[in-house]
């Protein structure tokens, strides 16, 4: 059973959150590479070094190749890169006799903390599984390097590179993984002004209208068109909650232009259905399809998975 609390905010974009992990005081990081590895994935460490920046463009993360090769026993093991030489890695299991204590069915790994200024990370890849084209390399290695930064792996239907269900079916991050991200390291204080601040703001919302008319368009059959116009009232909605609540009459129309219906008329309707006459609401989930051109087996997928 659904559970509604507001028809006009179907399409709203919920972020899972990522806790109350640590954040990285001193960036870039600097991970070590070995040198064969970092020209065997040169294109993927340079995705990665692009990808994984500020809002005012500085780097979060630099991969530095290097002629060592490091092997422990165990995972555990290789902290004294770190503590004898302050040192961060993306350390690779060849084969099953080194960091023995990595799950067998494990691609990556990532072992880091932070207590007071000693923030350290190390990533762990898996050779001793067949499975590394350079598309799941460079997923995985984002995966792990927001683990790195701070972030935990989200679940349920959460659009992310850090859901299981989800890391090797996009490419590279997430819209939802640039927000986080951009949310937790968003500048440098020295260089940023208010009118940096605006515009960064305005940049931002601009690219999460695009994702989500991309995503309105591919998964639920909208043209670009009315994609454009549902993504655009959505932003105007948030707006104006982020300063106070939505009046009935705003409801109402808000509820029109996305879905064709009054907001009291939707009410109305889903609290017949729970009552086991659902005449109703399938007529408005047909009005739905009309007035977006597309399929009411699409709106019902539409009301399933953002509907609040």
């Amino acid at each position: 059973m659904l559970k509604i609390n507001g028809l006009v905010l179907i399409l709203t974009i919920l972020l899972t959150s990522c806790g109350n992990a640590f954040m990285f005081s001193k960036l870039p990081i600097i991970f070590n590479v070995p040198e064969s590895r970092y020209y065997q994935f040169k294109t993927q460490f340079d995705e990665t070094e692009d990808a994984f920046k500020s809002k005012s463009g500085k780097d979060l993360v630099t991969f530095v190749p290097h002629k060592e090769d490091p092997k422990y026993s165990t995972y555990q093991g290789a902290k004294e890169l770190y503590s004898k030489n302050g040192e961060m890695w993306i350390l690779f299991k060849d084969n099953d006799s080194q960091f023995t204590n990595i799950d067998s069915g494990t691609a990556g790994l990532t072992w880091s903390d932070s207590v007071g200024a000693k923030d350290w990370g190390l990533i762990y890849m898996n050779f001793s599984l067949n499975m590394w084209s350079d598309h799941n390399f460079r997923q995985v290695l984002f995966h792990e390097v927001f683990h790195v930064l701070g972030f935990s792996h989200t679940f349920d239907d959460d659009y992310s590179i850090m859901n299981y269900d989800y890391i090797y079916k996009v490419a590279g991050m997430t819209s939802f993984d640039e927000d986080r991200l951009i949310e937790k390291y968003p500048f440098s204080l020295s260089a940023t002004s208010v009118k940096d601040l605006e515009k960064i703001g305005a940049r931002v919302d601009d690219k999460k209208r695009e994702k989500l008319e991309g995503m309105l368009v591919e998964r639920f059959g909208l043209s670009e068109d009315r994609a454009g116009e549902i993504s655009g009232t959505v932003y105007s909605l948030n707006r104006i909650k982020q300063k106070r609540s939505l009046t009935p009459r705003e409801l109402n129309i808000m509820s029109h232009k996305i879905l064709g219906f009054d907001y009291g008329r939707g009410k109305k309707a889903l609290a017949k259905h729970i009552q086991g006459d659902g005449k109703e609401l399938e007529e408005l989930l047909r009005l739905a399809a009309e007035k977006n051109e597309t399929t009411p087996e699409h709106v019902r997928e539409l009301l399933g998975e953002f509907l609040l």
